[in-house]
């Protein structure tokens, strides 16, 4: 019976070790990181492979930490706002001014702990972490190997470039985790808390209107009016015969067909991680890699491919969809006419959409919105990390109840060091204590062996103990150890 007493004790504490050890294993990113192994294109690339070296493991993103990432940037109602970009080699610093100029108003409005930069690039990696912004280095992302060759990131047949789809992508890896994601261009201007529009309403997916008038239209006549962006035209490679196109990459106007869509930017969206969320974004991620409609521009599939998710069937729920209010999510370039209307304005949040290269600094300068000057302060800032704090935002419920298991364990909360010293200690402890009942139990058994063997003949029995004999507490057969 000690033998099994002691199996028994043995099992148990396996068990909470396993246990400690699974906790460790899903908090992995409070670990230190293992060096990420080189994609195939880097490895038959000795000098890719080298510059893959000089990123810090910590600051590559891959499937394996990406948990842990989304779960230490979230805000406590677990939403994450990012952005995808990629610089060009040279006539890189436009850009990245623009970027900065984000970063400065993503700061201002109390969300740069939220904030999450990828880019496939170990070069704009290594540009954006010397200027301390939260960019991580993607190897999650599995990029076609066309978008990895060349300068422009665009390979001949499609108008998307790496970023463009990666960013459709992460949109959906980040609902997969059940987390609310914000995505925005880094040529955006957030004036106010980037994550207002998950309040007070139900909407899974909300996204910034491209219809370049004052007012937006309502459904009834969007059935009649264009806002003449896309068009039907016919393609061969789509089943349907099909495909939406943007006007100005439709050389025969003569076959282009008025389309009903809802003319959104994809320079800015909201999405909340409900099953028809998860399911557009899904089908978002295959229209972009898919060979037949791979060279159809993001945003032009955008607005075609969420049209069969505004209605319900009998085994999936309807996608709740809006085009946000322009009066406080807008256009740089449709504000002169809102003004001469006469509406509102209420600006949470401002984007450069349909302004090109200088042109959208100089119209965010016009209205004082242009300050790449955080780049350079932040330059100085020990490790690439920011030095911010957060303000603490007013709380809020959402609306929609949250899925099971999205709770933040509290361990999350723990820094690298404390959760490494938790998981160290008791690990240690569960060992000790493992140890000692082995060694109590086994010296119990000595112990018995000894006394039963010098009245082995008050039970009938042989000094071994090889037969069986009634136990003394439960009267049941009992072999001796």
């Amino acid at each position: 019976m000690h033998r099994w007493r002691c199996l028994a004790v043995s099992a148990l504490a396996c068990v909470a070790v396993l246990q400690v050890q699974a906790q460790a294993a899903e908090h992995q990113s409070f670990l230190p990181l293992r060096r990420l192994a080189a994609t195939s294109v880097e490895a038959g690339d000795p000098a890719a492979a080298k510059a893959l070296e000089t990123v810090p493991a910590e600051w590559i993103i891959t499937n394996e930490s990406a948990p842990g990432i989304l779960a230490r940037t979230a805000t406590p109602q677990r939403e994450i706002l990012f952005t995808t970009i990629r610089l060009a080699p040279v006539k890189f610093e436009e850009p990245l001014d623009m970027i900065a100029n984000f970063c400065y108003f993503v700061k201002k409005s109390g969300a740069l702990p939220h904030l999450l930069i990828f880019t496939t690039d170990i070069l704009t990696w290594h540009r954006l972490h010397k200027l301390g912004f939260p960019a991580y280095l993607d190897r999650a992302f599995p990029a076609r190997p066309e978008y990895i060759f060349g300068e422009a990131s665009r390979p001949a047949g499609t108008y998307n470039r790496v970023f463009d789809v990666e960013k459709h992508w992460w949109g959906w890896k980040i609902l997969e985790q059940d987390f609310f994601a914000v995505y925005m261009d880094a040529d955006a201007v957030p004036l106010k808390d980037p994550f207002l529009a998950f309040q007070d309403n139900l909407y899974d997916v909300q996204g910034l209107s491209d219809w370049d008038v004052p007012r937006i239209p309502i459904q009834e006549d969007a059935l009649v009016q264009s806002c003449e962006l896309y068009y039907l035209v016919p393609d061969k490679a789509v089943a349907s015969g099909t495909m939406l196109r943007e006007h100005w990459h439709i050389p025969d106007k003569k076959v282009q067909l008025f389309s009903i869509n809802p003319c959104q930017s994809t320079g800015l969206w909201y999405l909340r991680p409900t099953p028809p969320a998860k399911a557009f974004m899904l089908a978002m991620v295959h229209r972009l890699i898919h060979p037949a409609t791979w060279h159809q521009w993001d945003q032009t599939a955008w607005n075609e491919v969420i049209l069969p998710f505004l209605w319900g069937t009998g085994d999936s729920e309807q996608l709740a969809y809006r085009i946000l209010p322009n009066e406080n999510y807008i256009n740089v370039r449709a504000i002169p006419d809102h003004e001469k209307a006469g509406l509102p304005l209420d600006i949470v949040i401002l984007h450069s959409g349909g302004t090109h290269g200088r042109n959208k600094a100089l119209a965010y300068a016009a209205r004082g919105f242009w300050h790449p000057e955080l780049g350079k302060a932040l330059a100085d800032v020990p490790g690439g990390k920011l030095a911010h704090t957060h303000a603490a935002r007013p709380g809020w419920s959402h609306t929609r109840p949250k899925p099971p298991g999205a709770e933040v364990p509290a361990l999350r909360h723990l820094t690298d060091f404390q959760f490494t010293a938790v998981v160290a200690v008791t690990s240690a402890l569960l060992t000790a204590g493992l140890m000692l009942a082995v060694f109590r139990v086994a010296g119990r058994g000595r112990a018995g062996r000894a006394a039963r063997a010098g009245g082995a003949a008050l039970w009938g029995l042989k000094a071994g103990g090889e037969a069986l004999s009634p136990h003394p507490r439960s009267g049941k057969g009992a072999a001796d150890p």
